[in-house]
Parts: C-alpha cells; structure tokens; sequence
C-alpha cells in the first residue's frame, strides 16, 4: 500500500511530539494575537495577547481593557488535548480592578504536563459582590 508524502507529513503535524519530545525553538503559539476579545455580556472586553509556550509550558495574557465599569475577575478557560485523546480544562484567572485600561500581564503553567496542544474555550468576568470591595 503506498502512502504519499503529503498523507505522511499531515499524520506528523497532527500528532505532535512524542512523549519526552519538545516542540522545536520555534513552537511558540498565539491563542489571541492582538485580539478584542469580550465575555458574552460584553461587560468586560479587551485588547491582547494570548500565548502558549509549549517547551516551558507557560501561558501569558498580556492586554489593556478596553471596556468594564467594575472590579471583577476575569476567566479565561482553555482547552487541552492530550495524546490518547482526553480533553483537559484549565482556568487562567487575573483580579482586575476595573479601570480604562488597565494593564492585564499574567502567567501560569497548567497542571497537565502530557498536553502540548491548546485551544481558548470562552472569556467569562465575574464582578465583585458589593461585600467583597
């Protein structure tokens, strides 16, 4: 059975690295890419960068809110794929004050080291309880 090359590199590029392989220097993705991004009630929208370092496994949001009226927590959710095919969830969360914007800069390492492949599943805000200010 022959198999052409373009079938072969495809099966490649889907896969990934093999476990205990790294992604090469150049593997950093952009999930957002200087992007307006918003939660669904538009309470909460901003301008930014989502990146994925696979080789250290590192997230970074980094942005300016464009729009919000309150303190609040922003929720970032994302997707990961794992080899065998289980999805794996992850919240990447940053304490906002609330002000025209403001500077967003935050990191986090997931806790699932097998998942090398990323996707952003929603943006979510949750402001503060009057109580909580």
């Amino acid at each position: 059975m022959a198999v052409s090359l373009p079938a072969v590199l495809a099966a490649l590029v889907v896969a990934g690295p093999a476990a205990g392989e790294r992604y090469p220097a150049d593997g950093f993705r952009f999930l957002l890419n200087d992007e307006r991004v918003c939660d669904a009630a538009e309470r909460l929208c901003l301008r930014g960068t989502l990146s994925w370092e696979p080789n250290v496994r590192l997230f970074e949001l980094r942005g300016r809110l464009l729009a919000t009226a309150e303190p609040g927590e922003l929720v970032v959710t994302l997707v990961g794929h794992a080899r065998d095919g289980s999805r794996r969830y992850t919240d990447l969360s940053v304490r906002l004050e609330g002000r025209y914007s403001e500077i967003v800069d935050e990191r986090m390492i997931p806790d699932w080291p097998e998942v090398y492949d990323w996707t952003l599943e929603g943006v979510a805000f949750y402001p503060e309880l009057p109580a909580q200010r």
